[in-house]
C-alpha cells in the first residue's frame, strides 16, 4: 500500500494525534522514512509486527479488533453486522484482484497452467461495482478512519459523523 506523507498526516490529525511530532520520532528512530516521490516507506517487519500487535488484540475475531485491513474478513463483518465500538479503522480496497490458483488437473505443461492462471485472472468482470451500505459504518460507534477504495456507498452519507470521535 502506497502512501503520500500528506495521507499519513491526515490520518494521524484525523485520529487526534499530533502528526508531525509523529513523524519526527519515527524518523529519528529509522523506523519510516520519506522516499523521493514523497511516499512513505516502513520495514516489512515494522509493518508486520503492527499487524500482529492488531490481531492479538482479540482472539474472538475481527469484530473485537480496532483496525480492520482484510477485505474478507470487513465483508463477513458488514454481512453480520451488530453494533459495536472495538472498530476505529477501516481500510477496504477492491482495486486488487484475488487470483485463485486452478486445478492442476488435466494441465500437462507449466505454460499451459501458467495460460489457465492468465486467463482466469483477466477473464474476471472488470465492471462489477461493489456496493456498500452506509448503515453498516453507521454501526461503528468509534470509526475514526474509513478509507474505501473502488466501493460505490449507498445510502445518506449525512449518517456517518462528520467529526469521528
Amino acid at each position: 500500500m502506497e502512501i503520500t506523507k500528506e495521507e499519513v498526516v491526515d490520518v494521524l490529525k484525523g485520529c487526534g494525534l499530533n502528526a508531525e511530532a509523529a513523524l519526527r520520532v519515527l524518523r529519528q528512530k529509522s523506523l519510516v522514512k520519506f522516499l523521493s516521490d514523497n511516499t512513505l516507506w516502513m520495514h516489512d517487519q515494522i509493518r508486520d509486527m503492527g499487524t500482529q500487535m492488531v490481531l492479538e488484540e482479540s482472539g474472538e475475531g475481527p469484530g473485537m479488533r480496532s483496525r480492520l485491513w482484510d477485505r474478507g474478513e470487513i465483508m463477513t463483518l458488514l454481512n453480520n453486522m451488530k453494533e459495536t465500538t472495538s472498530i476505529r479503522g477501516i481500510v477496504l480496497d477492491f482495486k486488487k484482484k484475488f487470483v485463485r490458483q486452478p486445478s492442476a488437473d488435466g494441465i500437462s505443461s507449466a505454460f499451459s497452467y501458467m495460460m489457465s492462471i492468465f486467463v482466469r485472472f483477466t477473464s474476471e468482470d472488470e465492471s462489477s461495482v461493489i456496493t456498500i451500505s452506509v448503515e453498516h459504518f453507521v454501526l461503528m460507534k468509534k470509526l475514526r478512519l474509513l478509507q474505501i477504495s473502488h466501493v460505490e456507498l449507498q445510502g445518506n452519507l449525512n449518517l456517518l459523523p462528520a467529526d469521528p470521535a
